[in-house]
């Protein structure tokens, strides 16, 4: 499968949310609905060169069309107008679509091996604040056999 195997979405307008003034809605044809959920979604921009993607809630307009909107974040607008954004399902990470379309770009593979480790609890020499949670002791792991980890 490739990116040109997913579904597409042709953006004709960007005009800002009435609701919100930070959120915007892009208006345009998807090529196919077949695999394409109304609902929470993702679009890839073109540029394969950036892992750029729109999160955005999409509600259908015209069956026979193919027509759609999708309401997304963005400031400022998002300048996407005549571009095909690629559709990612929601149960998709953006990210992911390009690691299993694009393999050797930028996707360092690391065999994780499995070792024996010993794990400790240790008290801190000072407070550390955490997500604003104040912390005093952490968790030591260590290789097997090995001091430090």
């Amino acid at each position: 499968m490739t990116i040109d195997d997913l579904p597409h979405f042709r953006v004709s307008k960007v005009s800002p949310s009435e609701d919100d003034k930070d959120y915007f809605e892009l208006s345009g044809v998807f090529n196919r609905f077949d695999g394409v959920v109304e609902g929470l979604c993702s679009l890839l921009t073109p540029d394969a060169h950036t892992l750029t993607a729109l999160y955005g809630y999409l509600q259908f307009g015209s069956a026979s069309d193919r027509t759609a909107r999708i309401n997304t974040h963005g400031k400022p607008s998002p300048e996407v107008v005549d571009l095909d954004l690629t559709y990612v399902h929601p149960r998709w990470h953006p990210r992911h679509v390009w690691m299993v379309s694009l393999p050797t770009w930028k996707w360092n593979r690391d065999q994780c091996v499995a070792r024996d480790a010993i794990g400790k609890i240790v008290e801190g020499t000072q407070m550390s604040v955490v997500d604003g949670e104040e912390i005093r002791q952490w968790i030591q792991i260590s290789e097997k056999g090995k001091d430090s980890g």
